[in-house]
């Protein structure tokens, strides 16, 4: 597995407002007070799948266009001080990924650092 979600969230933001402004899936939003696996949300946000190629250099050419379609409304999303971040998951421990290796070009930093945008890698052990 190697996904890449984009997610936005704060204690109040008017999510509802600006996905209806930016298109995006009612699907992928939640409130905060909304009960979730963890009790109530304290922040209300948004997550976005934007990468989801199982080849590294597909996955980061994808994150790269999603964040040059994406970026006027993550630069509003800065505007309204709502954080933003892109968490990078990926399988590790398998026979076919025993370790892996998530190397980020100075291109891609500069972009991820110029919207705002952290970058989180989340590794999770194969069930093979």
């Amino acid at each position: 597995m190697l996904q890449s979600l984009f997610r936005a969230a704060s204690p109040n933001f008017d999510v509802k407002g600006f996905v209806a402004r930016h298109s995006i899936a009612e699907k992928s939003i939640w409130l905060a007070g909304e009960v979730g696996s963890r009790g109530p949300r304290i922040d209300s946000g948004f997550s976005l799948l934007v990468a989801d190629a199982e080849e590294l250099p597909e996955h980061l050419l994808q994150l790269d266009e999603f964040l040059l379609d994406f970026a006027e409304s993550i630069r509003e999303l800065q505007r309204l001080t709502i954080p933003c971040r892109i968490n990078c998951g990926l399988t590790v421990g398998g026979e076919s990924h025993f370790t892996r290796t998530l190397t980020l070009s100075p291109k891609l930093m500069l972009k991820l650092g110029d919207l705002g945008v952290e970058f989180a890698v989340s590794a999770y052990p194969c069930s093979e």
